[in-house]
């Protein structure tokens, strides 16, 4: 068979499925024909042993070729054919696409003959869009093509595809500013190193990641030279700080990425997860992190996303008849991970008390804002929880047993019993010095794969210079500029991860680090609406998240951010007005339908100004 990719093909071919068809077709007569040699009477036998011979063919040929497969045309190790892809270029061309028309003055164009690209540049020049049509131009006019060779119009052409985008424009207009022999054109204005660097970036940005290099070097020669490239103004050895961290970014990028050992890892780290390999890839990809790869950092983080369960698959909506309503989670060994946990709804319009006593229930969690299906997925990874109540509201109470129960205020409540295997028991798993971040391992602690995703995306996040909101900022498409953007979104995601796990603290300073250092909008809405939430050593202070945000609003003024805002503020009034009404109400057959005496306590709790939300109000409301 043939090579493709380094594995070899077993295609049969059609061949031998013809050769099968066409015993088929000829059955009556090799029948009749081996009758006569044994010499049976041919009228007995030859139409049965026809048929049979028939069906026995044409079921060998439809085996063969839907098991075995016809043979495929590989392209196996071709080697390159320009004069080949002129031929289809120019017909693609003649049809009528622009595309392959410029694609092909390209080629001409790069050839000592010129001249043959005209027609194309023509064609591109009356169908191309708006970049193509100025790209066109200028090398019409550069090389005098069906026009007057024009370097000061070739030159403005030029800056106005790289205006529009054109990445080959914008390298070309670079070159321009800086090597005057390299084109035989007049930049806008004249030489200009400072619009160089300008043009360079953009190419940068493109994809053109050989810019970083030239970048650099310029970078370096505009801190020595003046403006007429004349004279010694600065060494740089007393550049700034600021200016050494953007020049050496720049070195930085072009030493890691272009090392041939890495294009050559990450370039099979690519492969395998095309030919859906995607263990290969995550491995590739996290020994390139190891490196210190930043494109390896979030292509792992992204494999392990891909990895985390999901949450609606794990739910099982059907009652069990023979429930057992006690902690099912004593068992010896650790459990795999959320896959390995079903949940079985036992209750609906109840709720679990747990401790047995209703009066006093004792609960894992009981608090609102989690989705339902957050709710019961963070008691499957809980090994202490048993069940898990879920209401549409929001609102989530865990348990460790359910014994007793009590009908619930609220008709959406549906309560799940947690079942684990045989293979697990009700103690914190330890990671014993296993490495929990390595997905080959036999036992993951539960929730891994989120958990290695922050660990990813923090690494991704971990920007060696990072700016302040205040202070200067990196020159827009400069290697620091493209790193500060990518690190501000990869903060923003770590956080989410270590929040959805319970890790507030962590996720508040990394929300906060991405608000302070990349001026990060989404960052700033987190930091400030986290600062309602309590952890370890952190109370609530609803007060002072509702001032944050309304700076924000009030800083930045865009429709957007509004939204955003108003959006955070009303979700966590609602989340405030939900733990009162929990806490601190209840039914009053004395006086009120709807008592809330405890309000003012939970409002304390919560640092919030209760006359924002009184307490008359939401009796009013639940009354």
């Amino acid at each position: 068979g043939a090579v493709v990719n380094g594995e070899a093909s077993t295609g049969i071919g059609t061949t031998p499925i013809l050769a099968l068809l066409l015993v088929a077709a000829m059955a009556p007569c090799l029948a009749r024909g081996c009758c006569r040699f044994v010499g049976r009477p041919p009228e007995a036998e030859a139409s049965f042993s026809a048929r049979a011979l028939r069906m026995l063919c044409l079921a060998a040929a439809i085996v063969w070729f839907f098991c075995a497969g016809t043979s495929q045309t590989h392209l196996g190790n071709l080697t390159p054919d320009t004069l080949a892809a002129q031929d289809l270029f120019h017909e693609a061309a003649k049809a009528g696409h622009w595309g392959a028309a410029y694609a092909l003055a390209m080629i001409k164009l790069d050839e000592e003959n010129k001249s043959e690209a005209e027609p194309y540049l023509r064609q591109v020049l009356e169908q191309g869009d708006e970049s193509a049509r100025a790209f066109a131009g200028f090398a019409k006019h550069r090389w005098g093509l069906g026009v007057e060779a024009d370097p000061i119009l070739a030159g403005q052409m030029l800056e106005t595809a790289a205006t529009l985008g054109e990445t080959n424009a914008a390298l070309l207009l670079a070159e321009a500013h800086i090597n005057p022999d390299i084109l035989d054109v007049v930049p806008p204005g004249g030489r200009n190193l400072s619009v160089g660097l300008v043009y360079f970036r953009q190419a940068a940005s493109g994809g053109r990641l050989s810019s970083r290099y030239n970048i650099g070097v310029i970078s370096i020669k505009a801190l020595q030279q003046d403006e007429g490239f004349a004279g010694l103004t600065q060494l740089p050895e007393n550049m700034s700080l600021e200016s050494c961290h953007e020049i050496r970014a720049e070195f930085v990028e072009v030493a890691r990425d272009m090392d041939p050992t890495v294009r050559v890892l990450f370039a099979l780290g690519m492969r395998s997860w095309e030919l859906g390999d995607e263990d290969a890839a995550l491995g590739l990809f996290m020994l390139l992190s190891e490196a210190g790869v930043g494109k390896a950092h979030r292509n792992a983080a992204k494999l392990w996303e891909l990895r985390m369960p999901s949450l609606a698959s794990n739910l099982m909506q059907k009652r069990s008849p023979d429930i057992d309503h006690t902690d099912p989670s004593g068992n010896e060994e650790m459990c795999t991970g959320p896959k390995d946990v079903k949940f079985e709804l036992v209750h609906e319009g109840r709720f679990c008390c747990g401790g047995g006593d209703c009066s006093s229930a004792q609960f894992l969690l009981n608090e609102p804002g989690l989705e339902p299906e957050e709710c019961a997925l963070k008691c499957g990874l809980d090994p202490a929880c048993a069940f898990a109540t879920v209401y549409g509201t929001g609102y989530c109470q865990l348990t460790a047993d359910c014994s007793a129960s009590a009908a619930a205020n609220d008709a959406s409540a549906q309560t799940f019993a947690i079942r684990r295997p045989d293979s697990c028991h009700s103690q914190k798993p330890s990671l014993g010095g296993r490495s929990w971040c390595w997905f080959s391992t036999a036992v993951q602690q539960s929730s891994a794969e989120r958990q290695c995703a922050a660990v990813y995306r923090a690494r991704a996040a971990d920007l060696a210079v990072a700016s302040t909101g205040s202070g200067p900022h990196p020159p827009a498409g400069s290697a620091l500029a493209q790193a500060a953007q990518q690190a501000a979104s990869a903060a923003v995601a770590t956080a989410r991860h270590l929040e959805w796990l319970g890790s507030l603290g962590e996720a508040y300073a990394w929300n906060c680090h991405a608000a302070l250092h990349y001026s990060s909008e989404q960052g700033q809405l987190r930091c400030a609406a986290l600062e309602a939430e309590s952890w370890e050593g952190h109370p609530r202070n609803l007060s002072r998240a509702q001032a944050e945000l309304g700076r924000i609003a009030a800083e930045n003024g865009q429709p957007g951010t509004l939204v955003a805002v108003n959006a955070a503020t009303a979700w966590l009034l609602a989340q405030f007005a939900l733990a009162a009404v929990a806490e601190g109400c209840n039914v009053d057959f004395t006086s009120k339908l709807v008592s809330c005496s405890a309000f003012e306590e939970v409002a304390k709790q919560w640092n919030f100004d209760s006359t924002k939300l009184g307490q008359d109000l939401i009796e009013r409301l639940l009354a």
